[in-house]
């Protein structure tokens, strides 16, 4: 409890690509909110680069984060000490000044890998003249990955808004998001899809 509001990390699932938890919080204060946190592994911040944060879910009394990042599961080992702040704001005179930080730390969090399939294509599917190649599909139990590039790998900026993904021709999973893969030699992009029994 700090500064009159309380906060409970509810719980936690860690993965190679993805950060998720949950908190319950007192009521806020008209001038007071929550936000984003500063996350390290094993001592190491994860960074700007490799991180960014943002809400799936929130109520006054309830919150859902989402942060993206890159693991090295052998660097990391199958079970990591994870750190939390997260900032308790209040509005000054229109802008938001931190007012104190909610800090967790845990050990020995479960680090999941998932399962990746890894594919060779030889053929690429061309849409509106651009080629694209399926390089890998990742399950875990909080979504389904692709990783899909241009073929050839091209400098020419494009991103997916759209994507659907169904296995044997049904039970099609609901579209999350997309977003550049960290290695952008290829100029890949990570589409995600709800989880599903794949």
């Amino acid at each position: 409890t700090v500064e009159g509001v309380s906060m409970t990390l509810d719980w936690v699932y860690l993965d190679t690509t993805r950060l998720l938890y949950g908190v319950q919080l007192t009521e806020l204060p008209d001038d007071v909110s929550v936000g984003f946190p500063t996350v390290k592994v094993n001592d190491q911040p994860l960074g700007e680069k490799h991180q960014e944060s943002k809400y799936l879910h929130s109520t006054a009394s309830r919150a859902i984060y989402s942060s993206y990042q890159v693991l090295q599961p052998d660097a990391s080992g199958d079970k990591v000490k994870l750190q939390l702040e997260i900032p308790l704001l209040r509005n000054e005179n229109g802008e938001e000044v931190q007012a104190a930080v909610f800090q967790f730390s845990l050990q020995d969090v479960p680090l999941y890998t998932g399962q990746t399939l890894s594919f060779q294509q030889t053929a690429a599917v061309s849409v509106n003249g651009v080629e694209m190649q399926l390089r890998s599909l990742r399950e875990t139990p909080v979504a389904v990955d692709a990783v899909v590039c241009p073929s050839p790998a091209s400098s020419a900026v494009f991103s997916v808004e759209q994507a659907s993904i169904s296995v044997n021709e049904i039970d099609e999973s609901p579209f999350i998001s997309t977003q550049p893969v960290d290695d952008q030699d290829a100029f890949c992009q990570r589409v995600s899809f709800a989880p599903q029994r794949i």
